[in-house]
């Protein structure tokens, strides 16, 4: 998360296991294990361009169609 979204990302729960890291550079790292990655990529949009997300690549990829999918209808 990026620094303008680490004061939310600290206080929410992504997941019951998650392990939450503040960076040096006032990012902070969120990392679990979880198995819906459709479902996920919804949530992390709420943040827009405050989350970026850095593994797993498949993640990454849901989000990556899911936004070209809402910019091709949305797109005049």
């Amino acid at each position: 998360m990026t620094p303008r979204g680490a004061e939310d990302a600290q206080a929410w729960r992504f997941h019951a296991n998650q392990v939450v890291e503040p960076l040096a550079d006032g990012r902070v790292r969120v990392a679990f294990r979880a198995g819906g990655m459709l479902e996920l990529a919804w949530h992390l949009f709420t943040w827009s361009d405050a989350v970026e997300i850095v593994s797993p690549p498949s993640l990454r990829a849901v989000m990556v169609e899911e936004l070209q999918k809402a910019l091709a209808r949305h797109r005049g």
